[in-house]
């Protein structure tokens, strides 16, 4: 079943998209780049926040640990910072047209000590698709497909059905999760929907003007969330079961 994702930048929009029963809840400056950083402190305090709610409100918290070199030692740190927040799933975006033995072998440390790490690619700067056995053999908890530049088009418009079809089947087929993201727009969720993606990520979509550096409208976010199939039932039902 695919999940929604929602990027928020603070608390007040992290409560918007409890309200509409968003999935994930995804940290994330949008206006420091594509998979742009928040400080640790506020991240904190989101994360507190948010699991301090009611039992079952999301399926998890991931953040981003912002637009870094694929330097082995400076990804590392941020993995650990990040990891020190307690949010449930890290993402680590691919910058680079490949990925280091150095950068592999780092990133297998983390999640051999049971970090859930998501890397994420992007489609317009896309070559071919990563061995997504071998990263999965490493541990990786995923993937994704995102855009880096905005202004290059949305995800749906860089990559064709097929193609997402391709990235989706190949990560799952190999034991990760698969998500996909990149100015999405509401008219682009039915197709997608087809591809059984185990998450969608959104940003723009749920904002004013659909400008993803504005602020998250909550009318946006619930026509956003009317059009995925909802999982909060099941989850909170989880939840009273073992409280």
């Amino acid at each position: 079943m695919t999940r929604m994702l929602g990027s928020v930048r603070d608390r007040a929009e992290a409560s918007i998209l409890l309200r509409a029963n968003v999935d994930i809840i995804d940290i994330k400056e949008p206006s420091a780049g594509a998979l742009g950083a928040v400080t640790l402190t506020d991240i904190i305090a989101m994360v507190n926040y948010v699991k301090a709610g009611e039992p079952g409100a999301c399926f998890g918290i991931s953040a981003t640990i912002g637009d870094l070199p694929m330097i082995a030692g400076i990804i590392s740190n941020a993995i650990q910072r990040m990891h020190s927040t307690g949010v449930d799933i890290i993402k680590v975006g691919v910058f680079s047209s490949g990925l280091s033995a150095e950068l592999i072998s780092m990133l297998a440390q983390h999640a051999a000590e049971d970090k859930k790490i998501v890397l994420v690619f992007f489609a317009d700067r896309f070559i071919h698709w990563p061995d997504f056995s071998f990263l999965s053999a490493q541990g990786l908890y995923g993937v994704m497909l995102d855009t880096a530049n905005k202004q290059n088009g949305s995800l749906t418009t860089l990559m064709s059905m097929r193609e997402l079809d391709g990235f989706v089947r190949g990560a799952q087929a190999a034991g990760l999760k698969a998500g996909l993201a990149g100015s999405l727009q509401a008219s682009d969720i039915n197709n997608l929907l087809e591809l059984d993606a185990d998450y969608l990520g959104f940003r723009s979509a749920l904002c004013r003007k659909q400008e993803r550096a504005s602020v998250i409208d909550e009318n946006a976010v619930k026509t956003v969330r009317n059009l995925i199939p909802l999982t909060r039932q099941s989850n909170k039902q989880l939840a009273q079961v073992a409280n």
